[in-house]
């Protein structure tokens, strides 16, 4: 500890900038080489990740390896500085960071405005603005994280400008570290304390404050868990410790530094290989590539002779086959390549007017370097190596909000650019025939039911029915909406039926949750769904011991796509869809039961492609945005077939949403769905006179009018 900071600092801690002239610089250690290779390694799991090579499905974990690397190199040249000077000038600091960092990421977010503007639909094209000025504001983190991005399993139409979520973690740990830093040394000497203790106090507190809420929300909010910035700084922080205990690691004996080298490049290589989308992450699972890339840059600590010479200690283990001199290239343009590829594996998709394979995303990672080596040879480099900025730091001022307005600007010039929401759009007719009509794709994607907007339709995260009633709720004919969002999106066809006919309307759905008696995985969470069961289990319940609120008919209404788990092991798709078959004939025979009746509400077709977007996009690829009945619904026949085990009627408006087997997006010049399988309000609301003509075929309906 010693070797990095002085246990007393001989001048104070200075939070001012410099005067306006050249001072020298703190002396420097020459790169290692260990460390580019390092880097080579993190960016190309990243990018055969995005790519989608299947040798290399947790490629992710690449940008776990950059946090700690970051975090070490950063510790180190502030604690150096403190060492060597008595204080941190913070101009200087942030001047660094900002002719390293900001011209290439600004370059390629008004590049990728641009593209965006010519190839995106506008209804794309807005939400791409919004993205790039999140990113040139450096808070794309959590702006990410409140739309509720999972960016491990990225929908059909991601952001082109997603992996700027991991520089916003940076940029704001730029910010923020050295303070914390500069405040443990403030308060070593208020307390006649020793600095370097206080230091790594600090640093191993907030590292430990983090992991802890790091794992606590991986399993509670894992959207905010993957892109917060406190629950990713301990990993920046390992880095840190790394740094200020870069003297004692210096003295491991070479069969230590080649063993723990071997462990920590083995554990990298492991979760990279081994790690899928399904991996609940961070969490526990981040601690292996954590502390597999700690482990490397821990056996490459250079001893005093290792300084000098630049080389790393571990010259004969790991540090020998990442310092090879592909790996150290590849390591110097990491930033660049990181910046440029992923742009691209957007946008090309949307061209193509189809998904990029294995084969096609690779070639594409392959073309986006050469733009990369372009802008890391004129733009990145030119910048790092220029002193003005770090001299004069109001100069780097200057230059950080001049290329904060561009990047923003180039963001809010998309947003503005965006035609008018409401557009004229060509369907195709159930006849064959084109129909010009007028709708609004943005309202439409927000077209959500009321029990959203009430809180009555639960998220993930609760498992406590709400049991909201509507209608006439004061009725002794009462009917119970069950199930997960296929459910929901029919209150607005059953409230206006329930308010005429006088019921009370129970809302009990949950997001994702079926209504088949089944453990579910939730692909989202990436974890097994255990809420939805104590959701499911606690609504019947509740009807079970509580005879006065026990409706007369349950409607029940689910996606028949979903992820089972038995033996604590996920089924195939085929063996899924039996097992949720089964579990929904358990879960209607049990309702009957209790003598409620039970009504089948046929699952929706589902487009699976992104209307509102589609409709966009009218100039593109899928001009009517259209799709077979077919399509749309493969499982279809399971329901049935739960449906006439059990004994229960089917509700099945198929033919009003595809009249002649072809679904169109807009009917009666209203959009159907909001996304890629949920109807619109307003268009459900439209079925109610057909719900009824089909409810009134049902015992159901005989009892609720008897």
């Amino acid at each position: 500890m010693t070797d990095v900071l002085p246990g007393r600092l001989p001048r104070a801690v200075s939070l001012a900038a410099p005067p306006r002239r050249r001072l020298r610089p703190p002396v420097r250690a020459p790169r290692r080489s260990d460390i580019e290779g390092l880097r080579a390694l993190a960016v190309l799991g990243v990018l055969a990740f995005h790519a989608g090579l299947p040798f290399v499905p947790g490629g992710y974990v690449g940008v776990d390896v950059f946090f700690v690397i970051s975090g070490f190199l950063i510790t180190g040249l502030v604690a150096t500085e403190l060492k060597e000077t008595g204080r941190v000038s913070f101009a200087r600091f942030y001047a660094r960071r900002i002719k390293r960092l900001l011209p290439s990421a600004v370059l390629v977010l008004v590049v990728t405005a641009a593209a965006s503007a010519v190839i995106l639909s506008p209804l794309a094209r807005a939400r791409a603005g919004g993205d790039i000025m999140s990113a040139a504001l450096y808070f794309s983190n959590w702006h990410f994280a409140g739309q509720q991005t999972d960016y491990l399993a990225a929908d059909s139409s991601p952001s082109p400008v997603l992996h700027f979520w991991s520089l916003s973690v940076e940029e704001q740990y730029y910010v923020l570290w050295p303070l914390v830093l500069v405040a443990a040394v403030w308060w070593a000497r208020r307390r006649q304390m020793l600095v370097g203790r206080s230091v790594l106090v600090a640093v191993l507190g907030v590292g430990l404050l983090s992991l802890a809420w790091s794992l606590l929300w991986t399993t509670s909010n894992p959207v905010f868990a993957f892109f917060g910035t406190m629950t990713r700084a301990w990993e920046l922080a390992l880095g840190g410790l790394l740094a200020l205990t870069a003297g004692l690691l210096a003295r491991t004996p070479p069969l230590g530094r080649f063993v723990l080298g071997g462990i920590g490049f083995a554990a990298v290589l492991w979760s990279m290989a081994t790690y899928t989308e399904d991996v609940l992450f961070p969490g526990t699972a981040a601690l292996v590539p954590v502390f597999g890339a700690a482990a490397i840059i821990a056996a490459g600590m250079p001893s005093a002779t290792g300084v000098r010479s630049g080389h790393s200690p571990d010259s004969r283990g790991v540090g020998l086959l990442l310092g090879v001199r592909p790996m150290r290239a590849i390591g110097r343009v990491s930033y660049s390549l990181y910046l440029w590829h992923w742009p691209p594996l957007v946008l090309v998709p949307v061209v193509l007017g189809s998904p990029l394979s294995p084969v096609t995303g690779t070639l594409v990672v392959l073309i986006s370097a050469i733009p990369a080596v372009y802008a890391h040879r004129y733009v990145e480099e030119p910048f790092r190596r220029s002193t003005a900025l770090v001299d004069f730091p109001r100069r780097a001022a200057l230059v950080a909000v001049v290329l904060t307005v561009v990047g923003a600007g180039a963001g809010l010039i998309l947003t503005l650019a965006a035609p008018p929401t409401a557009i004229n759009v060509e369907v195709v007719r159930p006849d064959g025939s084109l129909q010009q009509v007028t709708v609004d794709p943005e309202a439409a994607r927000k077209d959500n039911p009321a029990p959203y907007k009430n809180d009555c339709h639960l998220e993930y995260g609760g498992d406590a029915p709400t049991a909201c009633v509507y209608g006439n709720t004061d009725s002794e004919d009462r009917v119970a909406l069950f199930g997960d969002s296929h459910a929901i999106q029919w209150f607005p066809a059953l409230l206006p039926l329930a308010e005429q006919q006088g019921w009370a309307l129970e809302v009990d759905t949950k997001a994702a949750c079926s209504a088949a008696d089944v453990l579910q995985y939730a692909s989202a969470l990436k974890k097994v769904y255990a809420d939805c069961r104590t959701f499911r289990e606690a609504v019947i319940e509740r009807w079970e011991n509580s005879p006065n609120v026990r409706p007369d008919v349950v409607v029940l209404a689910s996606r028949n796509q979903l992820a089972v788990v038995e033996d604590d092991e996920r089924l195939s798709p085929s063996a899924s869809l039996e097992a949720q078959r089964d579990g929904l004939v358990r879960t209607m025979k049990r309702l009957q039961g209790l003598g409620i009746e039970v009504v089948l509400l046929a699952d929706t077709p589902s487009p699976g492609f992104d209307v509102p977007e589609c409709l966009s996009a009218q100039s593109d690829s899928r001009p009517d945005c259209s799709f077979s009945l077919k399509e749309g619904r493969p499982n279809f026949q399971s329901d049935r077939a739960a449906a006439r085990k059990a004994g229960v009627p089917v509700i099945d408006l198929s033919a009003t949403l595809c009249p002649q087997n072809l679904c169109a997006p807009v009917l009666d010049s209203v959009v159907v769905y909001r996304d890629s399988h949920h109807m619109t309000a307003t268009f459900a609301e439209q079925l109610w006179s057909e719900l009824q003509r089909q409810f009134e075929s049902t015992p159901a309906w005989t009892r609720l009018n008897s």
